[in-house]
């Protein structure tokens, strides 16, 4: 390995963590203001941001650990024959909506002791003005107002102990990056 392949890695996860910590900044993120009553809900985890956090890769399309010769094999939607329901993996609203929240996404899948529920707010596509909350320009996305907003209703009946946000990628275009690649 070359001596500059770990100082990158370090440098770009530096640069990757002030990027967060000023994104969350601009995005509003900020603590909420002291409320009289703490909720007397539920202590849950919430994932926001886009396709990176919400599983959209989460084990659906040919990555389970059985194959029977084919992708009908491996595939957790298929249901048999040639018929698919991705509603299995992204569960009912997941799939219809196009945000992909999947059922072993990050949130879901991840080891939070003392977290009663996860909630995954996160939008495959979105984009950081997706993520903001409607007072900072925030605007929606495949229907739903915007993460922030969604995350405030919830922090006023649920007691928010953890917040995982990845945001960015689609706004630098990511997709077409990743299909102009497999292309050439």
């Amino acid at each position: 390995m070359s001596r500059t392949g770990p100082l990158r890695t370090r440098t770009a996860s530096r640069g990757a963590a002030l990027l967060t910590v000023v994104l969350l900044g601009l995005a509003g993120l900020t603590a909420p203001e002291a409320s009289a009553a703490t909720p007397s809900g539920p202590t849950v985890a919430v994932a926001m941001g886009d396709s990176f956090i919400s599983g959209e890769g989460g084990r659906w399309l040919g990555n389970t650990d059985r194959h029977d010769g084919s992708r009908n094999g491996t595939d957790r939607a298929w249901t048999g024959g040639s018929t698919y329901d991705p509603a299995k993996v992204y569960g009912a609203t997941g799939a219809v909506g196009g945000c992909h929240r999947s059922d072993v996404s990050e949130v879901a899948a991840a080891p939070l002791p003392g977290v009663d529920e996860r909630i995954n707010l996160a939008c495959s596509g979105a984009e950081t003005g997706n993520v903001l909350s409607t007072a900072a320009g925030g605007q929606p996305y495949n229907g739903e107002a915007p993460q922030t907003d969604r995350l405030a209703a919830l922090a006023r009946t649920k007691r928010v102990k953890v917040i995982a946000l990845s945001i960015g990628g689609n706004d630098l275009g990511f997709g077409q990056i990743i299909g102009d690649c497999a292309y050439d």
